[in-house]
């Protein structure tokens, strides 16, 4: 394997691991999301 080819290897491993910290982040905005809207609305016709 040529040196460009190993970076281009670590690069995509990266990307994969960026990718998924990004999307674990998402998703977790997401769940939080979710509560906050859940909560909201009871909070709103409990009144």
């Amino acid at each position: 394997m040529t040196i460009a080819e190993e970076l281009h290897q670590k690069g995509l491993k990266i990307g994969l691991e960026k990718g998924r910290e990004e999307g674990r982040h998402e998703a977790r905005v997401g769940v939080l999301g979710r509560i906050l809207t859940a909560d909201t609305i009871d909070a709103v016709f409990a009144d």
